[in-house]
């Protein structure tokens, strides 16, 4: 069954390679990386690019869910916003250089959450100062 399973997840992987790879063909690295930065944030931490927002606007709301990211994020909205409105040319490895340093932030944060998630529910389920139990019901002895 273990070699069945781990299989079956290699082929889900390369499959989600491979759409993700035709997703992003014809793209630049900097439009790339900004596309992942946006499609990451969106299925790991459920925050939207809305249409009205500009790339350094929804770098602002992410960075406000992730500090951590938040020099790499405004860069990375900085090279795209360069490259695709100024014309200028960007540099492919800071584009690279910032998702490998916002990538494993949005990570953590998205563990977090589900470690406060699962921490709330513990704390439901196992109160941190459980009741002493009674000596006595009423006047009986146990």
């Amino acid at each position: 069954y273990a070699l069945v399973g781990s299989s079956l997840v290699t082929a889900l992987v390369l499959v989600l390679a491979a759409i993700r790879r035709r997703q992003t063909e014809g793209l630049s690295v900097t439009e790339r990386v900004y596309e992942d930065l946006v499609m990451w944030v969106r299925r790991l931490l459920r925050l939207e690019r809305l249409a009205h927002q500009t790339p350094h606007e929804f770098a602002g709301v992410v960075a406000q869910q992730v500090p951590r990211s938040q020099n790499a994020v405004q860069q990375i909205a900085s090279l795209y916003v360069q490259e695709r409105f100024s014309g200028k040319p960007v540099s492919e490895e800071e584009a690279e250089s910032a998702w490998s340093e916002a990538r494993p932030a949005i990570w953590r944060r998205w563990f977090g959450l589900r470690f406060d998630t699962i921490r709330r529910f513990w704390r439901v389920l196992v109160p941190a100062n459980p009741a002493p139990p009674p000596e006595e019901m009423d006047g009986y002895q146990q």
